[in-house]
């Protein structure tokens, strides 16, 4: 009997061990998605610039240093819910449904809950900032479209009027191609 009393200590160390490797690696894992977030951050601050600029090569880059990282998020989100689920398992709580970081916070030791929920701030700061930035160039973006859409209805318009510089110049004296980029210039806006 003396000897199951001993080795009952050493299991719930190792338990306990794995559950403190878990956390570990829970942490590590956030804070992989928090940089991952912040990098897409970057980009997208970058990305506003260059749509300032129009600078198309400059976008077309970002935007594929952008989809490497939103691969690497989703597969470290799954990295995330696997670690959070194992977590799950050592504290003895239910993996039925899928649970959020926050809602493990009751099932944690209490002095690791500030430490998750530092981290799980910092990552909803990332990704609020992601989310801003992103709305910032949708709005630069839209605005551009808007642009071409109006300046690409003037060239149509152009062609239906007939505008010359002076009354000897008609567009039916003119050449066609002639008349037609004297129009863009004479056409009232």
């Amino acid at each position: 009997m003396m000897k199951n009393f001993e080795i009952a200590p050493s299991i719930a160390s190792e338990q306990g061990n794995a559950r403190e490797d878990l956390f570990k690696r829970l942490q590590s894992v956030m804070k992989m998605q928090c940089q991952i977030f912040k990098g897409l951050s970057s980009l997208a601050k970058s990305k506003e610039k260059a749509l300032v600029e129009a600078n198309i090569q400059e976008i077309k880059k970002l935007t594929e240093a952008e989809n490497m990282l939103i691969t690497q998020s989703g597969q470290v989100e799954s990295l995330r819910q696997k670690v959070t689920e194992e977590l799950l398992l050592h504290l003895g709580a239910s993996t039925e449904q899928q649970q959020t970081v926050s809602e493990m916070l009751p099932y944690l030791p209490e002095p690791w809950r500030p430490q998750l929920l530092e981290l799980v701030e910092d990552l909803q700061n990332s990704i609020d900032l992601l989310c801003k930035q992103n709305e910032t160039n949708s709005q630069l973006i839209h605005q551009s479209l808007e642009f071409c859409q109006h300046f690409h209805e003037l060239l149509r318009d152009v062609g239906d009027e007939e505008f010359t510089y002076s009354p000897h110049q008609s567009p039916r004296n003119a050449p066609v191609e002639s008349s037609r980029r004297a129009n863009i210039f004479n056409k009232k806006i």
